[in-house]
């Protein structure tokens, strides 16, 4: 139960991760970056989905 905890943890994190530097590139860049929610939900996906995979193996 507390892997899936943590692996909702994880997820929360990448999200706001990947808002954090959607944010820092439109403040100290020229171009303009839109925050590609489908990306940023599909990133950490697989990060929560490695996480997980890796702490069940290491039980």
């Amino acid at each position: 139960m507390e892997i899936l905890l943590f692996g909702l943890m994880i997820f929360i994190i990448c999200i706001t991760a990947s808002y954090v530097t959607a944010l820092l590139i439109n403040r100290f860049s020229k171009n303009e970056y839109r925050f590609n929610f489908k990306f940023a939900v599909t990133n950490a996906l697989f990060f929560t989905i490695a996480y997980l995979f890796i702490m069940y193996f290491m039980k």
